[in-house]
């Protein structure tokens, strides 16, 4: 098989696997590491007084209304650099299982959204102002209709 032939094939296995597991298998190349707690403090390291506090420009921030569980804070799509600042965030504050189905459901995103055209940048400017929550429904709806 030549290398043109090998890119549908492997298209199909990431969609089986994604809709198999929920989780993918691959990861994205925008190098999203674990945040040091003390930029980013974790539940457990706050005062059970403490409410966590949303800052940087990956996220939205707070306001004075009720915070929005980390999973349905909108990202900003503005540039590249805003919407990984907002994978870190939200990397720190959700289970490792549920950073992994976001994670599953951009890849997915990447090959699958015609209009992101395969560019991260695209793609995430694509999902400005959507949740995470959003992004993995918006995944599994597209996986369901191929």
């Amino acid at each position: 098989m030549n290398r043109s032939n090998l890119a549908l094939p492997m298209l199909a296995i990431l969609a089986v696997l994604y809709a198999a597991s929920g989780t993918g298998c691959a990861t994205s190349p925008s190098a999203v590491g674990p945040a040091t707690s003390e930029a980013n403090p974790t539940a457990a390291d706050m005062d059970s007084t403490e409410s966590p506090e949303v800052t940087g420009a990956g996220l939205s921030e707070a306001t004075a209304e009720p915070a929005l569980p980390p999973m349905d804070r909108p990202f900003d799509g503005s540039s590249l650099e805003a919407f990984e600042q907002g994978l870190r965030e939200l990397e720190s504050s959700v289970s490792s299982t549920e950073f992994r189905r976001l994670n599953s459901a951009l890849n997915y995103l990447l090959l699958y959204d015609i209009g992101a055209r395969s560019n991260w940048a695209v793609l995430y400017s694509r999902l400005d102002g959507q949740s995470a929550n959003q992004i993995i429904a918006q995944a599994d709806s597209m996986a369901e209709r191929l």
